[in-house]
């Protein structure tokens, strides 16, 4: 239930969350390209932004949320979060040696000079980067949609639907596992066709400033078509949906152009969001039993069910 404010606080906040939003992706773009020209080293660079927009949004969400009470500072589980995104840099590096054992067991081009040679370089980088975007949310949108339709790899990926609130710190709650499948499957294509570091950097920027803005709780604000064209905060709000009927929807992580195509977009300011999660959640609270979630799931299950039966008796 949203506080009650004074309507000159509640109207500057809601004119100010028009512009958080662009304000935010843009700059953070304009940067990484500034950085780039300046001669910056390009991984660093972009880890660098990540953290200080990370940072950015996790203190606008103290004083700009859009829901007050999905506060990360009692949430009880933003440590473990953090570490999970620590995680990922394992799971990163994991998928990406896999790749190049995949390359070399593939034999021909892909062996010899780790590509197939068939990426479109004398296109602008621009160009280039709009290329990967729409190879990115293909493959990434069928990747989650097997997310969400297999008992077999939903366990992989239920740690990053299983909280009960939205922060800038849940873009990064993923099982490192996750993190070695998106590198293997999602950048794994790009890398085949010969996609260049510069293009592929861009697609890691893109993907880490909007997954920081879409998963946080600082408020939004934007137009009813925006919703359609790029993947936004509400419309990965309500694929967070603890109704999971309503949740299975807007799968690609940066537009929704799959979505449209294959019938699962759904559009946020239609159907209003209540809570976020999976229910029943058997996910643990504890750090390793988490990390050993995906292969204790039988048994996380069973116990969540024994619980809930023994809670109905009491």
């Amino acid at each position: 239930m949203h506080p009650v404010q004074d309507p000159p606080l509640a109207t500057l906040k809601s004119l100010i969350a028009w512009f958080t939003f662009p304000a935010i992706f843009a700059g953070q773009l304009v940067a990484f390209d500034g950085a780039l020209s300046l001669g910056f080293d390009p991984a660093l660079t972009s880890l660098a932004l990540t953290i200080a927009n990370m940072a950015l949004i996790a203190s606008l969400e103290l004083v700009l949320p859009d829901r007050s009470a999905w506060t990360w500072t009692n949430d009880g589980q933003t440590i473990n979060d953090l570490l999970h995104g620590l995680g990922n840099v394992f799971g990163d590096a994991l998928g990406r040696s896999a790749l190049l054992i995949v390359f070399a067991a593939a034999g021909g081009a892909l062996a010899a000079q780790g590509n197939l040679g068939l990426w479109p370089a004398e296109f602008p980088i621009w160009a280039q980067v709009l290329v990967a975007v729409v190879i990115v949310d293909f493959t990434d949108y069928w990747k989650h949609r097997v997310y969400h339709g297999s008992s077999i790899a939903w366990p992989v990926h239920a740690l990053h639907h299983n909280p009960d609130r939205m922060t800038v710190f849940k873009g990064v709650r993923l099982h490192f596992l996750e993190a070695t499948i998106r590198a293997l499957v999602v950048y794994g294509p790009l890398a085949a066709l010969g996609a260049p570091t510069i293009v592929m950097l861009w697609i890691a920027a893109l993907m880490n400033f909007l997954g920081s803005l879409n998963h946080s709780n600082v408020a939004q604000n934007l137009p009813h078509f925006v919703h359609a064209l790029i993947v936004t905060q509400k419309t990965h709000w309500l694929h967070h949906s603890k109704d999971y009927a309503r949740g299975a929807c807007n799968l690609a992580p940066l537009t929704p152009l799959f979505d449209h195509l294959f019938g699962t977009f759904r559009h946020p300011l239609d159907e209003p969001l209540n809570e976020v999660g999976i229910d029943p959640d058997p996910i643990p609270k504890n750090l390793f039993a988490q990390l050993a979630s995906p292969l204790l799931w039988p048994v996380l299950v069973w116990r969540n069910r024994r619980r809930v039966a023994q809670a109905a008796k009491e």
